[in-house]
């Protein structure tokens, strides 16, 4: 079985999390009852989780400008990466957002745990650097879920000028409270680069098949990070070659092509096509 589910009650819960995100949570795969018959569905874009406050320092109308640009910008073209499972059995995923020269303008990077806690954080670019970053995560305290949103402005030289942030045990109680200053706080830039570009512990490489429930899945990643794809009649490329001598293909780097597809209320990843490089 490819991946492990969450737990029915920890998606209750994180219902409440996601009101913000687009209804139809992109990448999420699950492989638990696939059946023959398939439909292909795109993701719709998850909505902004961006609050509109007022001011808190000089620069933020600046920053709220360049943000708005980017969030209501018809131009921008957005494709999901592989979906991930760790081996502590966490997924992560994104949604990349560029431009007709192929520049990052915003990734947003989903990560779900195991224990139920998960986060939603939205990076945007500027010129080729990150600029402003927003972070909507559930962190289990004392039995229960407390809930945050956390964003920081950062200069052109990628500094963290301010950051703010709020809490709370409800989620829906986040409206109505204010954000606070709270000290510079500064994500992992690397991490997202990393995910998007398929680098360091998110490469794409040859590690072996898996089937399940009568298909059969290509398996890709690292020793930190593995991804699975559904082969069928219609994967073209070196799928053949892979399938016929998988020995001696094990570690080599591919190149994959796919797409989210739905069968039953189940969404998984369809393996277009792959090459060996």
């Amino acid at each position: 079985m490819p991946y492990k589910v969450l737990s029915l009650r920890a998606m209750l819960r994180l219902k409440y999390f996601f009101k913000f995100c687009s209804a139809i949570t992109f990448l999420f795969v699950i492989f638990q009852s696939c059946k023959d018959q398939e439909n292909s569905k795109e993701s719709d874009p998850p909505k902004s989780p961006l609050k509109t406050v007022e001011a808190s320092f000089l620069q933020e109308e600046v920053f709220l400008g360049f943000i708005k640009e980017i969030d209501s910008s018809k131009e921008l073209t957005n494709g999901p990466t592989l979906h991930y499972l760790s081996n502590d059995d966490a997924h992560t995923s994104a949604l990349v957002f560029f431009d007709s020269e192929k520049s990052i303008k915003k990734v947003i990077v989903e990560d779900l745990r195991k224990d139920g806690s998960s986060e939603l954080c939205s990076y945007y670019f500027r010129r080729g650097g990150l600029f402003y970053w927003i972070s909507e995560e559930s962190k289990i305290k004392d039995d229960a879920f407390e809930f945050s949103i956390t964003k920081s402005y950062l200069d052109s030289a990628e500094q963290v000028v301010y950051s703010c942030g709020k809490s709370h045990m409800e989620f829906d109680s986040l409206e109505f409270i204010s954000f606070s200053a709270i000290d510079k706080k500064m994500k992992d830039k690397n991490r997202v680069i990393q995910l998007v570009n398929q680098e360091g512990p998110f490469q794409v490489l040859f590690r072996g098949f898996s089937d399940f429930n009568g298909s059969k899945f290509l398996v890709v990643g690292t020793d930190e990070y593995n991804s699975t794809l559904k082969i069928d009649k219609n994967s073209k490329g070196d799928i053949t070659k892979l399938l016929r001598h998988p020995d001696i293909f094990m570690g080599k780097r591919l190149n994959v092509s796919f797409t989210i597809t739905k069968a039953d209320n189940i969404e998984y990843q369809r393996l277009l096509e792959v090459k060996i490089r």
